[in-house]
């Protein structure tokens, strides 16, 4: 202790500012990535980063994939056996006594399955669903990430891979790469602090600190002190006078394994020489991958709120420019576009929150056609449920009025698709809200449920190869199959299996006929709308410590996924495509829930990122929510247009650090 007591002290009498190199350098989620130009072997570069103390980067999250692909439009770097395309090494490579795929650390690196997102490279030059790695080089065993589309002159009909996915190419290519650096603080057993890189003038130490109350306070002892690898950098603990900063403590919960039940806060400390302790000066939450509202927060010995509010933030601390979200914001706050509010949430923490006069937080605001999202997560917990076998049986399973008619072999699919192919009756959303129009211009309420039912083909769309046509209907249709299926009502089953869950308060309108509008008509706060859109984006987890202080899988993975990929094409020109019940942007990288009067919820998993945006919206009464004695008007904006209000925040999202 005597030694650690001198060596340390003479640090602190020398040390000025630290002094480091930010280039090249970068962080996300605990980890510090630094950009290596030099082309190298794959075996030369493994080398190069263990040497400096990391290691070649391994990818453990879609959202970390993307993160990587975002540092890529340096690259330079090109492989012959790729289609001379621009690559950078990854952390991974074909072992070659088992024929599996391998991190360098031996984890295993799973192939493209329906159950993620695709990773190695399936574009459409590949037939017969085959995808990368592909081999078709002898001893292409190592594992490379796309800086562009490949091949070269590849277009977007006959790619086989583009900018972030991974391809497989000989270990001999000279290609740049990325060191990953754990330089996450971690606190465990509620007794040891780890700092594995603390910048203490021109180096970096490792220090290992012992946790023990001094009065009141919370101090640490210094139990070991030695020198790091890890290149100095802005993003690591530093020791400035002393004032220890250290941007990110990992608190393990060791009884449990759930991965929800690790907080992440940013702590100083101050040194009190006289004593050789550290104590603590503040910690304070900060936003991760697995931040969500509702969750339990605590350090040490002193417990903080148990809140279902969201955590707030500023941009930079999350990786956000201020710039993409102030056009964002300048845009949809026009006069003419009638906006009530936007909510932008990023790593599980609200970012920026915007609400017109006379409106706040607690504001209702409603879905219109952003319930038909909400209608298809249903179905997807009706699946997880085994009360609905697939999206493809017939959907004359549970609409038993179809069995023996012409529509017996509809399936479920067609419906989440707007593929049914039938009839389109008018314009039903006008009909199903407001009803059939009387010569003398009074209006008749029809039953929703009834008028679904009984639409007949269109002999247009049943003989052709386009099949898309958006209807209400084909959603109400869903509606009544969760209702069949489960024997309760669209609203109660939402209530306990959905909104309850995430801890979401909303009311769900009914026609005049005892029918749940399960195509529109969801009343919940903008807060709440980017809660289900964080659910969505999180590929249906939640974690909620008022719950059960564990992790739920709400809807499951593999039909978030497969709901929110682009399948149906709708018109060559337009960039959305159709999934279940969601818009989809051709690129598959984020998709939408669009409600009449630009009520949306868009999300973009990889970027971790929801906005919502409501319009300003009047209720005729606070009465019962139901057509017969109450109703509500939207504000449409003059034109809303999707990719202007909601690219640059996706923009400056992925800009923040290049």
């Amino acid at each position: 202790m005597k030694k650690i007591t001198v060596f340390f002290i003479f640090l602190l009498i020398f040390i000025n500012k630290n002094v480091y190199s930010n280039e090249n350098f970068y962080s996300f989620e605990g980890h510090v990535y630094e950009y290596v130009p030099e082309a190298m072997s794959w075996s030369e570069a493994v080398e190069f980063a263990f040497k400096k103390g990391g290691y070649l980067v391994e990818i453990n999250s879609f959202q970390e994939n993307i993160f990587i692909k975002n540092l890529l439009s340096v690259v330079k770097t090109t492989a012959s056996d790729g289609g001379e395309a621009k690559y950078s090494w990854l952390g991974g490579s074909l072992n070659q006594d088992t024929d599996l795929w391998e991190w360098n650390n031996g984890r295993q690196i799973q192939l493209n399955d329906k159950l993620d997102r695709p990773l190695w490279g399936n574009g459409p030059g590949f037939v017969n669903s085959l995808s990368e790695p592909d081999q078709s080089i002898e001893d292409q065993n190592c594992l490379s990430m796309g800086a562009e589309m490949w091949p070269k002159e590849s277009t977007e009909n006959n790619f086989l891979g583009k900018k972030g996915q991974w391809n497989d190419l000989l270990c001999t290519n000279l290609l740049s790469f990325i060191i990953e650096y754990k330089t996450e603080a971690i606190f465990s057993d509620n007794t040891f602090l780890d700092l594995p890189a603390v910048s203490i003038a021109d180096q970096s130490y490792k220090l290992l600190l012992q946790y023990h109350k001094c009065g009141l306070k919370d101090c640490f002892m210094i139990l070991s002190t030695s020198k790091s690898n890890i290149p100095l950098n802005k993003h690591i603990a530093s020791l400035n006078e002393n004032e220890l900063i250290i941007p990110r403590v990992r608190i393990e919960d060791n009884e449990s394994t759930n991965i929800n039940n690790v907080k992440f806060v940013e702590m100083i400390l101050t040194f009190d020489q006289e004593n050789f302790t550290f104590e603590k000066q503040s910690s304070v939450t900060i936003p991760s991958l697995n931040t969500y509202p509702g969750q339990t927060k605590s350090f040490l010995n002193t417990d903080d709120l148990v809140s279902s509010e969201w955590v707030l933030t500023t941009p930079n601390d999350v990786g956000i420019k201020q710039q993409g979200i102030d056009k964002a914001m300048d845009y949809a706050f026009k006069e003419d576009k009638n906006t009530r509010s936007v909510l932008i949430v990023k790593n599980g923490s609200v970012v920026a929150e915007r609400y017109s006069d006379g409106n706040d937080k607690d504001t209702i605001s409603t879905s219109w056609s952003t319930a038909k999202s909400f209608v298809s997560a249903l179905i997807g917990i009706a699946i997880d449920k085994n009360q609905i076998q697939s999206v493809d049986i017939p959907a004359s399973d549970f609409i038993t009025e179809w069995k023996n008619t012409d529509k017996s072999l509809l399936s479920i699919k067609d419906f989440l698709q707007m593929s049914s192919t039938l009839l389109e009756i008018g314009d039903d959303g006008r009909l199903m809200y407001i009803g059939f129009q009387s010569f003398d211009g009074s209006y008749t309420l029809l039953d929703n449920l009834e008028f679904s039912i009984n639409r007949v083909f269109n002999p247009v769309r049943k003989n052709g190869s386009y099949k898309w046509n958006y209807q209400n209907a084909d959603t109400q249709i869903l509606g009544e199959i969760i209702e069949r299926a489960s024997n309760e009502s669209i609203y109660s089953y939402a209530q306990e299996n959905l909104f309850s869950k995430i801890n979401i308060k909303a009311d769900w309108w009914k026609d005049g006929f005892n029918n749940y509008m399960a195509y529109c008509c969801l009343d919940m706060t903008s807060r709440d709308f980017a809660k289900f859109g964080l659910l969505f984006a999180r590929d249906g987890r939640w974690f909620d410590g008022h719950i059960s202080n564990t992790e739920q899988q709400i809807v499951s993975k593999e039909y978030v996924i497969e709901s929110t990929s682009p399948s149906v094409l709708i018109s060559q020109s337009f960039y959305l495509k159709y999934g279940y019940q969601w818009w989809v942007d051709t690129s598959g990288d984020w998709f939408v829930a669009l409600g009449y009067g630009s009520n949306n919820i868009y999300v973009h998993p990889g970027l971790d990122l929801v906005v919502v945006r409501n319009s300003e919206t009047e209720f005729n009464n606070d009465g019962p929510k139901e057509r017969t004695t109450n109703y509500k008007i939207s504000e449409l904006p003059n034109e809303w247009n999707h990719r202007e209000f909601f690219i640059p925040i996706i923009e400056s999202a992925e800009e923040f650090n290049q």
